[in-house]
Order: C-alpha cells, then structure tokens, then sequence
C-alpha cells in the first residue's frame, strides 16, 4: 500500500526528500493485520548523503517503526543520489497451531529392603541408591509461538532430568505432571530483522 509522499525540499537536496512510502504485513496470511514494514525512498544531494543509525525510529499512521535495512544509495544524476530504507514495526506476539511429538522425563530411585526386594525411595541422593530416568513419547495438539524483543531474549527450556552433583535434579517440572501448557523444545532465539529478536517455543497441550 502507497500513502503520498511527505516531501521537504530546501530548493538544494541538501535535506532529503521522501519520494515514496509503502507498506506491506508480513504476516497477514498468518492472522496477523496488525504488524507491518514500510519501505521509504528518499533522494538528497549526494554531498549529504549519510547512513542512518539501525533502530532509528518513524512515526507512521499504523504506529512507530524501526529502521532495520539501509539500501543502496543509486546516483540519478544531477549530483543526486536515491536510497531506500526499510523500517518494521515490532511484530506481535503469534501462535500457530501444530502437531507436536515430544519426549517427556521424570527420575525413579529405588532402595533394597532387608529381603533384597526393590522399594520406591523419595530421596532423589545418588548414594546408595538406584535410579534410573524414565521417559515416555507422546504425539498432541500443540502450538508454536513466536515472540518479538528490541533486546536479546533469554530461551525457555523444556523440562528435563539430569544427574548434578549425585543428585537427580528436574527442571522446569510441570506443576501437575504431565498436564497443562508445557516446553517441549528449547526455545529457538536469534534476529528477525535489524535489531529486532525473536524467540520460537513450541508447546504441546497435555492433559
């Protein structure tokens, strides 16, 4: 989508002039009207033709948007140079529904009776005790979910049991076992565009 132009002209380009505005949703075809990008194309003399700083910040119509790709200043002649700038808002927070197969974990410990015969023990010390980690598979409705920061995100981390120091630890345990909204990959974090993050989690819904 095209808006008309803001244009600022001094009379010598040594201010830069908005030639065109458009913007698209990039995840439109995913529910989402609301996050968007707004390509702009400029011209200025060549003689003040700066880079901009990333994350620098336009007020648009549809909310503020950073900059996250500066294009490459093309010479139109008569000293003048074009370029475009790419700028995106901060994407909202999605979910997508999903088939998910994962991998759940709890630790068992066992004691000796007098007799020899195998008790469960509570105690999660490794000392004098069998243990051993159990897992099931299981295939359920889930979700994957993709968030969007201006700083890097920490990951979220699916429950897991691991031996630390003799001692069974569990981490992040649902609350109820194996029920509710649970991790079950490490969340995937990196850069969507310029400065801006994201961070994909998939969960499964457990009953």
């Amino acid at each position: 989508m095209s808006v008309p132009p803001i244009r600022v002209n001094d009379g010598s380009h040594n201010v830069e002039i908005e030639i065109a505005r458009d913007y698209v949703h990039p995840f439109f075809d995913r529910g989402d009207d609301q996050s968007f990008e707004v390509v702009v194309t400029y011209s200025i003399d060549k003689d003040f033709f700066r880079f901009k700083r990333k994350m620098s910040v336009i007020i648009t119509p549809f909310g503020p948007a950073y900059l996250v790709e500066h294009g490459d200043a093309k010479d139109r002649g008569d000293n003048l140079f074009e370029y475009e700038l790419t700028y995106a808002s901060i994407p909202a927070r999605r979910t997508e529904g999903a088939s998910v197969s994962f991998t759940q974990q709890w630790w068992k410990a066992m004691t000796s009776t007098a007799d020899g015969n195998k008790i469960a023990n509570p105690s999660k010390y490794f000392y004098n005790v069998d243990f051993d980690i159990e897992e099931q598979q299981f295939t359920v409705a889930g979700e994957i979910e993709y968030e969007y920061f201006t700083a890097k995100p920490a990951p979220l981390i699916r429950p897991r049991v691991y031996l630390l120091f003799g001692l069974l630890r569990y981490v992040n345990a649902p609350n109820a076992g194996i029920s509710g909204r649970i991790v079950v990959e490490d969340s995937e974090v990196g850069i969507y565009k310029g400065g801006i993050f994201f961070r994909k989690t998939v969960y499964a819904n457990t009953k």
